[in-house]
């Protein structure tokens, strides 16, 4: 099998002619290992330069200091690590991420679901002596994953039902940070903004030549604008992408003599990773009003079966919010 994998990319697309009086400006940096961009739009002082800079900064480190699990000192991690029913208080923010979390967790059919990881930690460990875990390993998570053992109360009160319970937001917090820069930076002053983290993306107002921010959805193979899957206007809206490309294992599977390809991503129903066919959904892309909703979205979407199956499901989620819009690549070309 060829190990290519087929990936959406989004770009910005379409800045190079704002308007005489006004152009845009443009902040870059890194944080937390992933590109950020942030895009004004229009000509700053040095005064609101500083002020964006320091808003970028302050969300970022929020965002570090609440809910990064891979800190060990946030106040996720904090959680993952609590013993089982002990009741404590959440901070604003983590209750509002953890709120809009139950919502995608109840809208994908329990295909996102954040505690996932005790399963992906064991897939990993045995993928890396190129074995397979045993049933009676699977099996024995399947009490402690699931999200009906995380308990939210209406004050915003944590407990979990077993301690090995842990969360990995991961699956949303991308997005949810890309909001968050928005929301901080709009409170700033600020209303025609681009906001980028590590792919995900979200918009207010316009670009400076008055028309909406444009991004293009790009083949991994050729990112040339005029062959782009899509382009997209986004007026206050949000955009994001999951992939099977990030973490890949292959393992020679005795049976079909044959080498057999696994992606990091696991399904919570099964606790068993998706195979990489060429029949399988490798990418999938979906514009939502905000990049919470859009990251979680397109998480849950690479964990189908089928295209048939997500078909289904896009087509409930559509009735209910009709301006969720999904763009779904599988190897071989699909009738979409």
């Amino acid at each position: 099998m060829s190990r290519y994998f087929l990936l959406i990319f989004l770009l910005f697309f379409g800045c190079q002619n704002p308007s005489p009086s006004e152009k845009p400006t443009f902040f870059s940096g890194l944080s937390m290992t992933m590109e950020y961009k942030v895009i004004i739009g229009k000509t700053l002082t040095n005064k609101e330069k500083g002020l964006v800079e320091k808003v970028i900064s302050q969300t970022f480190e929020e965002a570090n200091r609440v809910y990064n699990n891979w800190n060990f000192d946030s106040e996720l991690s904090h959680l993952n690590r609590m013993q089982s029913k002990i009741q404590v208080p959440l901070s604003p923010l983590l209750h509002d991420l953890l709120t809009i979390t139950d919502q995608i967790v109840k809208k994908t059919r329990g295909y996102y679901d954040p505690t996932i990881t005790p399963a992906l930690q064991l897939w990993k460990k045995a993928f890396q002596t190129n074995t397979f875990p045993s049933k009676n390993e699977i099996e024995s998570l399947k009490k402690i994953i699931g999200w009906h053992n995380i308990h939210i109360d209406e004050h915003g009160v944590f407990s979990k039902e077993y301690e090995a319970t842990s969360l990995d937001l991961s699956g949303i917090a991308k997005g949810y940070c890309v909001d968050s820069l928005i929301k901080n930076l709009q409170k700033a002053g600020f209303q025609h903004v681009y906001a980028e983290w590590g792919g995900e993306i979200s918009v207010i107002g316009n670009h400076p030549s008055g028309r909406s921010w444009n991004i293009y959805i790009s083949n991994l193979k050729n990112s040339d604008p005029n062959r782009a899957i899509d382009i997209i206007s986004l007026n206050n809206q949000a955009v994001a992408t999951s992939g099977d490309y990030l973490q890949q294992w292959q393992i020679f599977d005795t049976i079909a003599k044959e080498n057999v390809f696994y992606t990091h991503i696991i399904n919570p129903t099964t606790l068993y990773p998706l195979k990489i066919t060429n029949t399988n959904i490798c990418s999938a892309t979906v514009m939502a009003s905000t990049c919470s909703v859009a990251d979680g979205l397109a998480t849950a979407a690479m964990v189908f079966n089928s295209t048939e199956e997500v078909k289904e499901w896009i087509k409930e989620l559509q009735m209910e919010s009709p301006e969720i819009q999904f763009w779904i690549v599988q190897r071989q070309p699909i009738d979409y």
